[in-house]
């Protein structure tokens, strides 16, 4: 049985090492609302609302199992096809200090390079930082940058 307060200490240093990664490995982006007008309709979004914070980005190798008629989880015999898995993640204080709470349909925008990502899944690991999964919306010609 842990002592009292050990699981606030325990908590409060799984913080710290999200501050950690934040500052090793983290970058600035810019969060877009978007909000779709109907249902089944493409998201909007609302530029005056953006603000700018620190997240980490991966993007993950994954090998996806083609079936028949392009259908997934086919059988030993089926396609292998190569592709990646953009995630971000956030610290829980990061997204404490946001004036809103992420939605799927918001955009991610990478400053680094300008490239744009749309929230799919935000899904919290319950100690100190949040999953995003996004999909790209597309790369910006270089005289947008």
């Amino acid at each position: 049985m842990l002592f009292p307060g050990a699981t606030d200490s325990w908590r409060a240093s799984m913080q710290e090492c999200s501050a950690a990664i934040d500052e090793s490995m983290g970058e600035l982006v810019k969060i877009t609302p978007a909000n779709a007008p109907a249902i089944n309709f493409p998201s909007v979004a609302n530029p005056a609302k953006a603000v700018t914070v620190v997240a980490t980005f991966k993007n993950k190798s994954k090998t996806v199992i083609m079936g028949n008629e392009g259908k997934m989880g086919g059988h030993s015999l089926s396609p292998l096809v190569e592709t990646s898995e953009p995630v971000f993640e956030f610290s829980y204080d990061v997204l404490r200090s946001m004036p809103y709470t992420l939605q799927q349909s918001y955009r991610i925008t990478r400053l680094c390079n300008g490239v744009t990502y749309e929230i799919t899944s935000i899904r919290p690991d319950g100690i100190s930082r949040t999953c995003v999964r996004v999909v790209q919306l597309g790369i910006p010609r270089s005289e947008d940058l």
